[in-house]
């Protein structure tokens, strides 16, 4: 007695597995009320089945968001460090050109000094005002070139600094675009399994439906051969 009844319930999930062309009614046996009932133990599986992939598929959707925002932060940080390398390099830049003014103040500054050493300082006396005057002029123009020679090493120093921030950043900026890949490869892998997932739920629900329309037929079946009897 259990062989048939186990036989019985392979073919009426067949049928409801392989849709109307399957398994012919015959084989699930004779009376339509007994088949019915087979058919309903399917149609609890198939149930239980869809609920286990919804849940999945929820699943699989929530891990999607959460890479897909991660995803979207990272690329947020990719283009701010695009913008602070840019900004470096515009600093960078005026750096380089205040080194060269400040070169080439600092050479005309002391080729001044060094044509003025050469000076008849009797010609240099009469040539002033006073003598207080001359000496203000030398020490103005050692003044000046000490203040060039300040700004040329500040500007050095800056140079140095802005280096090793530009370093930082491409560095950052390496790590951001290998993240970016593995997340993005992420994305496009959770979003395959959730597009898998959502045609498995389509085809559960299609052999569901198959499935209730034959309960409904072999249940109409057996009404009227009840009503027969």
């Amino acid at each position: 007695a259990v062989r048939p009844r186990v036989a019985r319930c392979c073919g009426a999930l067949a049928l409801a597995l392989g849709g109307a062309a399957g398994v012919p009614a015959a084989s699930l046996g004779d009376d339509p009320a007994e088949r019915a009932g087979e058919l309903r133990h399917v149609e609890a599986a198939l149930a239980g089945k869809e609920r286990s992939a919804a849940l999945e598929l929820y699943a699989i959707e929530s891990r999607l968001a959460t890479v897909a925002a991660g995803l979207a932060a990272i690329e947020r940080r990719t283009a701010a460090t695009e913008r602070e390398l840019d900004a470096v390099a515009a600093r960078r830049a005026a750096a380089k050109a205040t080194l060269r003014e400040g070169h080439r103040l600092l050479g005309l500054r002391l080729r001044t000094l060094y044509e003025a050493g050469d000076t008849d300082p009797i010609a240099l006396l009469l040539g002033a005002g006073s003598l207080q005057e001359a000496l203000d002029g030398f020490d103005g123009l050692r003044f000046a070139a000490q203040q060039d020679q300040l700004v040329i090493e500040s500007t050095i120093a800056a140079r140095r600094d802005l280096r090793g921030i530009a370093r930082a950043l491409e560095a950052r900026r390496t790590q951001l675009a290998r993240l970016g890949q593995q997340a993005a490869a992420s994305v496009e892998e959770l979003g395959r399994a959730a597009e898998s997932k959502r045609g498995y739920l389509a085809r559960l629900a299609t052999e569901r439906g198959l499935n209730r329309r034959r309960i409904a037929e072999l249940e109409a079946e057996a009404r009227a051969a009840q009503e027969q009897t």
